[in-house]
C-alpha cells in the first residue's frame, strides 16, 4: 500500500506551510487504460488550487516524480 503524509509547519508568525505527500504511483502520469481517454487530473488539481489560492490569499506548488506527488501550500494564519 501507499503512504499519505500531511505535515503542518509554521513558516513565520503569519504563515503556515501545509505539505501533502503521496508516495503512490502518479495516476496522471500513468498510461491510460482506455486509449481514447485523455487524463486531465493534473490540470484540474492545479486549477482548483489556483482558484482556492486566489480566494484565500495563499500560494502553492505541485510536483510529481517517480516517487509520488507532493503539494505544498503556504497559507496565512487566520
Amino acid at each position: 500500500g501507499g503512504k499519505l503524509s500531511i505535515r503542518f509547519n509554521e513558516v513565520d508568525l503569519d504563515t503556515i506551510k501545509i505539505e501533502v505527500i503521496d508516495n503512490g504511483k502518479v495516476v496522471c502520469d500513468a498510461p491510460p487504460k482506455n486509449k481514447d481517454h485523455i487524463s486531465r487530473s493534473r490540470q484540474i488539481i492545479q486549477e482548483r488550487l489556483g482558484l482556492f489560492g486566489k480566494k484565500n490569499k495563499y500560494h502553492h506548488s505541485f510536483r510529481t516524480s517517480d516517487a509520488g506527488s507532493k503539494v505544498e501550500i503556504y497559507a496565512p494564519f487566520v
